[in-house]
């Protein structure tokens, strides 16, 4: 496995694998004979298979066969590292390694590396830029206690690799050199059942921090990163296959601390027989010849099985269920870690209680404080000068509307509504805005008058009715109910006067319910009746 890419081999053939998104989606690859083991490195890949290590490279259809990478023979069990530009073979059997360069798109055997007979030099390789360190697992052997192996460390010194320093490889359960890598100036040595890590200090290889203590022997080893796997399935005692497991470690300033482990799933044996590792995932091989992904924690997921945790929370591989309200893991800058969040639940999480309004105050709900991973109740507030609507308060205003009584909206804000009188009928509000008082007039408080008791409060041509309402003089004067047609009683020369006079009479006490009696209006004057009878006697 190689930053997106993975490989695998099994009894039915050979499958390959690309991450897209988070998903792994099989690629084509070549017909391959029974491949031992595999080693791939970018945009290449070296298959082991009983007579040759071969060189495949990544095209745009998929694995394409290139070339035979260096022969084997069937009990030498090479093994083989690689960087984009330079293979490494270790044959221990042989107590050589080989080098090979990337030239002219071909690879060639640039250098070998000879140990001394059955020091099984070549027994373990990595390399690292311009770095290689190779484990020799038996040159110590016999030479004192607990002296078996020894590391030896090569520099690329122009177009030649040569070396620059050695260590012993220190003795663990048995065996010096299970596995072995280097990141970051630190060559990490893996034994049976400890991991020691050296860096150079003062020109010479020394130990930093006690060795790391795992649980059983390396069957295979992978690092990305700061992340170092080991798998431990594959390994029989008295005569069965262990169950296995793969632990998972992370880099430290005094060598690697365990983070995570992986234990077998029902009836499966031999898990970690084969691990792989490279941009937040890892391919776990068991005895079954299956082989699984897992993601590390904080890597995108779509199923717990995917994550060593065994939990694919919001997206992300997470170090615990992470199911209360206001906790998640998918926080920026903490995914795959479950942390208290603010706000609105993440995910599927119930939602907490909506906001409300209770006239002008809003009722807020409940919602994340970021400081218990339940909902909280949040204390009512006052909208005004805003109203509440719709479970929120209506900040910043539009309208006028936006806002409570005697208020007004402007620029977003607001603000009490002083009121003035532009004209006899128009009224101004603090807003800018306008209001017609028509068919009453814009009285002296600032305010459209709405109940008359004059017609000096009715707009220009209304008058004022005895129920307080403002008419248009032309809608009464049009009426035989106006005031217009109260008039003086009509003259008479003949003996009809006395008819004329009651009907008169009758005709004012109506018009007197429903006509104005504006200040200073008069009426025609009722003449008395004596004066009548003085008229009518000059007529006669």
């Amino acid at each position: 496995m190689s930053g997106t890419r993975a490989m695998f081999s099994y009894l039915a053939g050979t499958s390959a694998y690309d991450l897209i998104g988070n998903q792994w989606i099989p690629v084509a690859t070549p017909s391959l004979p029974d491949v031992l083991e595999f080693r791939l490195s970018g945009d290449f890949a070296f298959p082991s298979t009983a007579t040759d290590i071969l060189a495949l490279r990544y095209a745009s259809d998929g694995w394409q066969y290139e070339s035979v990478l260096a022969s084997r023979c069937s009990s030498c069990e090479p093994i083989v590292e690689a960087t984009s530009s330079v293979a490494v073979v270790g044959q221990p059997l042989a107590s050589e390694v080989q080098i090979f360069d990337r030239v002219d798109d071909a690879w060639a055997l640039s250098q070998t590396l000879l140990g001394s007979a059955g020091d099984f030099f070549g027994y373990r390789v990595s390399i690292d830029g311009n770095r290689l360190a190779v484990c020799a697992s038996d040159e110590l052997n016999g030479l004192g206690p607990d002296l078996v192996g020894m590391v030896h460390v090569f520099e690329k010194l122009g177009q030649v690799w040569a070396e620059t320093g050695a260590f012993p490889a220190p003795y663990s359960c048995g065996s010096p050199c299970s596995g072995m890598v280097i990141r970051a100036g630190r060559i990490s040595v893996i034994g049976a059942c400890h991991i020691s890590s050296f860096e150079l200090v003062n020109d010479a290889w020394t130990q930093i921090g006690p060795a790391t203590s795992y649980f059983d022997a390396a069957q295979s080893v992978a690092i990305w990163g700061d992340t170092l796997v080991i798998g431990q399935g594959g390994a029989e005692y008295m005569g069965q296959l262990s169950a296995g497991r793969v632990e998972f470690f992370r880099s430290v300033p005094t060598g690697w601390e365990l983070e995570s482990t992986i234990l077998p799933l029902g009836a499966l044996h031999g898990v970690g027989s084969y691990v792989g590792a490279g941009d937040g995932w890892a391919l776990v091989g068991n005895a079954a010849n299956q082989a699984q992904f897992f993601a590390r924690v904080g890597t995108a997921c779509v199923t717990d099985e995917q994550c060593p945790t065994g939990h694919c929370v919001d997206g992300f591989c997470c170090d615990s269920a992470c199911a209360s309200n206001c906790m998640a893991c998918d926080a920026a800058g903490s995914e795959g870690v479950c942390t208290l969040v603010t706000g609105v639940p993440h995910g599927n999480r119930p939602a907490c209680e909506a906001p409300s309004c209770s006239g002008d105050t809003l009722d807020q709900g409940a919602s994340c404080n970021g400081l218990v991973p339940e909902c909280t109740l949040l204390p009512p507030v006052s909208c005004a000068p805003f109203v509440c609507s719709e479970g929120a308060c209506r900040s910043p205003c539009t309208t006028k509307d936006d806002c409570v009584v005697q208020h007004v909206c402007a620029n977003g804000a607001c603000i009490p509504d002083s009121t003035s009188c532009a004209t006899e009928t128009i009224l101004v509000h603090a807003d800018g805005s306008t209001d017609d008082c028509t068919p009453y007039r814009c009285g002296s408080t600032g305010a459209c008058v709405t109940h008359c008791a004059s017609t000096e409060e009715c707009a220009p041509g209304t008058v004022c009715t005895a129920d307080g309402a403002c008419l248009p003089t032309d809608t009464i004067e049009g009426s035989g109910s106006s005031c217009a047609a109260e008039r003086t009683a009509p003259r008479s020369t003949d003996g009809t006067f006395w008819l004329g006079a009651l009907a008169s009479l009758t005709a004012l006490r109506r018009l007197s319910a429903r006509c104005l009696q504006a200040p200073g209006s008069r009426r025609p004057a009722r003449r008395s009746r004596s004066a009548s009878l003085r008229s009518s006697s000059a007529d006669r």
